[in-house]
C-alpha cells in the first residue's frame, strides 16, 4: 500500500514522542480481563459437557452428572483461570517496563518548547495555543494560553499556513510585523508534532518565531546609507563636471573665470574626501562597535588637540572657545585616536553654528557617580529646552568624567531633536555656513561614545543654543566597567 503524504510527513516530525500508544488504558484492559474470564468459564464448560458425551458414547454407559463430578470440572476451571491471569500479569508487568523505558527516552511536548533556544508555542487542533516558552511570552506578548494564535499575530498567512501544518504539511516560513509589546519583525517556522502525554497521543502544531528585526533594521540602514552616499557624491562629481565643461568651452581664455572654477573645484574635492574620509571613520567603528575598547586614553588631551584642529576656523569665523578643564584626573578608559575624533566633530560643529562674536563653552569635570537625574545638571539653557538622551550611559556608583560643549548658535527646533546622530543629517546653521559638513559628524561621535559604553546627551532651544554633553567613565574603572558593558 502506498503510503499518503501525512504518513510520510510524520517520518519527519519533530521526536516530541514515539508512534501513538498501542496499549489500552487500565479501564480497558480491566473490561478485557472480565470478558475474558466469562470467555475461558464458557469454554471449559463447553469441553466438559463434550468430554462427557464422548465418554458416554465410548463406554456405552449412562453418565450422569454427579457432585464429584461437576467438582472435577470446576476445579480444572478455577487451575486454568489461575494459570492464565498469571500468565497475563507477566505479559501486563513485562510491558508496563517497555513504556517506562520508551517514556523515559522522550520528554513531553510542553518540555522540548520550554528547552529550546527560541520563542516558540504549541498549539492544538483548533489552533489554540497549549502551551508557550518564555521567551515566546515575552516576544509577542502571550498572556494566557487556550487563545487562537491569530489574536497575537494579525496576519491573514498565517490562516493558510496553519491549516496546511495541521493537514501534515509542512508550510514554508513567511515574514510578518508585530506592533505589540513593541514593534518587531518575525519570521515564522511551522512543523506539526506528536505529543505522547499520560499515556495518550496528540497532535499539535508547533511554531516557531525567528525575531529577525535587527536583520531588518540593518538592510533598511544599508539601503538608506547607500541612497544617501550616492546623493551626498552626486552633487559635487555634477558640479565638477559642470565647471570642466566650462573651462573646455566658454572659459577657456578666460584666467580670472579659469581662476574662479578651479577654486570652486578644490572645494567641492574636498568636500568629497571629507565624505569619503568620514564614511571610512564610521565604516571602521561600525566594525568594532562590539568590542570593548581596552588601554586608556586621557579626555583632556583629546580636547586640546580638537582645539587647535579647529582654531584655524574659529579664528577665521570670530568665535572664541572658552575650555575649562575641572576634572582633575582625565584618565578615560579606551581608545586615544576616537576621543581625539569624537571632540574634533563635536567642537567643530558647535563653531559652524556659532555666530560672528560669539563663544564656545567647553566644560570637563569629574563626577563621583553617575545617573541620568545629573544628565542636565548645570545646564545654562532655559528650563524648557528641548532636551534627549541620544545614548543612555549605565548608572554607576563610580566616578566618570562628563564633557560639556555649549554654543550660542540657532538651536534645534523640536522636531528635529529625534534626528540628532542621523547619518547624514545637518544641523541647521551648518547649510548657511561656509564650511558645509558631511552630515555624519555626529552620528560618528554618537557610534565613538556608544563602543565605548558611555553616554551622549542634547539640550537645545532655539534662540538660544544647543548643549551636548558626553558622559565617559574613568580610568581607574577599568573593571568595573567592562562589567556594566555585559548589560
Amino acid at each position: 500500500m502506498r503510503p499518503t503524504r501525512q504518513d510520510v510527513n510524520a517520518q519527519d516530525r519533530l521526536p516530541f514522542s514515539s508512534s501513538p500508544s498501542k496499549y489500552n488504558s487500565p479501564a480497558q484492559n480491566k473490561n478485557h480481563s472480565s470478558s475474558n474470564s466469562q470467555d475461558d468459564i464458557f469454554v471449559l464448560t463447553c469441553l466438559g459437557l463434550s468430554a462427557l458425551l464422548i465418554l458416554s458414547l465410548v463406554t456405552q454407559a449412562d453418565i450422569r452428572v454427579s457432585g464429584p463430578i461437576l467438582g472435577i470440572f470446576f476445579a480444572l476451571a478455577l487451575i486454568y483461570r489461575t494459570v492464565k491471569k498469571a500468565k497475563a500479569a507477566h505479559i501486563e508487568q513485562t510491558q508496563s517496563l517497555y513504556i517506562n523505558n520508551q517514556n523515559d527516552l522522550y520528554v513531553s511536548a510542553s518540555q522540548m518548547v520550554d528547552l529550546m533556544p527560541i520563542a516558540a508555542v504549541l498549539l492544538d487542533k483548533r489552533n489554540r495555543i497549549s502551551h508557550t516558552n518564555p521567551l515566546a511570552q515575552k516576544l509577542i506578548g502571550v498572556e494566557n494560553t487556550n487563545r487562537p494564535l491569530i489574536h497575537y499575530i494579525r496576519d491573514p498567512k498565517l490562516i493558510t499556513h496553519l491549516s496546511q501544518a495541521l493537514a501534515g504539511y509542512t508550510p514554508d516560513p513567511f515574514l510578518t510585523k508585530i506592533e505589540t509589546p513593541s514593534k518587531r519583525y518575525i519570521r515564522l517556522l511551522f512543523s506539526q508534532a506528536q505529543s505522547l502525554e499520560n499515556g495518550s497521543s496528540q497532535s499539535l502544531t508547533l511554531v516557531i518565531f525567528d525575531d529577525v528585526t535587527d536583520m531588518q533594521l540593518n538592510q533598511k540602514l544599508r539601503a538608506d546609507f547607500l541612497a544617501n552616499a550616492s546623493h551626498e557624491l552626486k552633487t559635487p562629481i555634477a558640479s565638477l563636471m559642470g565647471y570642466i565643461e566650462t573651462l573646455q568651452t566658454h572659459a577657456k581664455d578666460d584666467p580670472i573665470a579659469r581662476e574662479k572654477f578651479l577654486n570652486i573645484m578644490y572645494g567641492q574635492a574636498e568636500r568629497m574626501q571629507r565624505l569619503i574620509s568620514d564614511l571610512l571613520s564610521l565604516r571602521q567603528i561600525e566594525q568594532v562597535a562590539h568590542i570593548i575598547p581596552t588601554g586608556a586614553g586621557d579626555l583632556d588631551t583629546a580636547m586640546l588637540a580638537a582645539i587647535d584642529s579647529v582654531t584655524p576656523m574659529s579664528e577665521k569665523r570670530c568665535v572664541k572657545i572658552d575650555y575649562d578643564n575641572k576634572a582633575g584626573n582625565t584618565k578615560f578608559n579606551g581608545k586615544q585616536d576616537e576621543a581625539v575624533q569624537m571632540c574634533l566633530n563635536i567642537l567643530s560643529n558647535a563653531v559652524k553654528i556659532s555666530p560672528m562674536n560669539s563663544t564656545v563653552y567647553v566644560t570637563l569635570k569629574s563626577l563621583d557617580d553617575w545617573h541620568d537625574t545629573r544628565a542636565f545638571a548645570d545646564t545654562a539653557l532655559d528650563a524648557d529646552a528641548y532636551q534627549r538622551h541620544i545614548i543612555t550611559a549605565p548608572p554607576s556608583p563610580l566616578p566618570c568624567l562628563r564633557l560639556t560643549i555649549s554654543d550660542s548658535g540657532p538651536g534645534f527646533a523640536r522636531e528635529h531633536i529625534p534626528r540628532i546622530g542621523e547619518r547624514f543629517y545637518r544641523i541647521a546653521g551648518d547649510l548657511s555656513s561656509g564650511e558645509k559638513g558631511t552630515g555624519l559628524g555626529l552620528a560618528i561621535v554618537k557610534h565613538i561614545v556608544k563602543r565605548h559604553r558611555g553616554g551622549l546627551y542634547v539640550r537645545s532651544k532655539p534662540g538660544q543654543g544647543t548643549e551636548f554633553s558626553i558622559i565617559m567613565m574613568r580610568g581607574d574603572n577599568a573593571q568595573s566597567d567592562h562589567t556594566q558593558t555585559d548589560l
